[in-house]
């Protein structure tokens, strides 16, 4: 189940409409008219290979979402890029995995969780404790990207798109290892 925040990502990202019915005592219609694009192909122009992104088979990543669909859709793709993947469903669940597993690449978590603890305060406490790994994290909430913002941390808005995703593990990836565990961001304009 999508929150509101992130149906309404979506349709903006998408160029869409959303229609919602509601009436009290009853069940609420929501509807989604997504617009399809077509890309047309410039028959002269030879078309660019991109070459496609393979990761180390060592590359961990753990996954901190509290919702179990968008859990589920996160590691799905992850694995399809190549990742091992774990999860925890929230931030002191990963924290208790960490004490007993910390050999990960990146830690990709909500920012908004229940529970007391947040994703943020997650990242504070896994860049204290364990500095070498990565953080990246993803919100649908645009107040919260600017404070993972202010205190370094990089952030996706959701729904991101699996380029997206893929472009910031990169990164984050590449300066792990230059022993730059910070990537700073500026919050994508909607």
């Amino acid at each position: 189940m999508l929150g509101l925040a992130q149906v309404y990502g979506l349709v903006q990202q998408s160029e869409g409409l959303i229609d919602i019915k509601s009436e009290v005592g009853r069940e609420t219609t929501v509807t989604l008219l997504l617009t399809r694009k077509y890309k047309e192909r410039d028959e002269e122009a030879p078309e660019k290979e991109i070459a496609p992104f393979t990761s180390l088979p060592t590359s961990r990543i753990l996954v901190v979402e509290d919702n179990s669909q968008v859990a589920e859709s996160a590691m799905a793709l992850l694995r399809e890029q190549g990742y091992q993947v774990e999860h925890c469903a929230s931030a002191p669940d990963a924290l208790k995995f960490l004490e007993r597993d910390a050999r990960f690449d990146v830690i990709f978590s909500d920012l908004v969780m229940p529970r007391g603890m947040d994703g943020l305060d997650l990242a504070r406490i896994a860049r204290e404790r364990w500095p070498d790994i990565p953080i990246l994290l993803a919100t649908g909430y645009s107040g919260s990207v600017e404070r993972a913002a202010r205190e370094g941390f990089p952030s996706l808005s959701k729904p991101y798109h699996p380029a997206e995703l893929e472009r910031e593990l990169r990164r984050l990836l590449s300066q792990a290892g230059s022993g730059s565990i910070v990537l700073s961001l500026r919050p994508r304009q909607v």
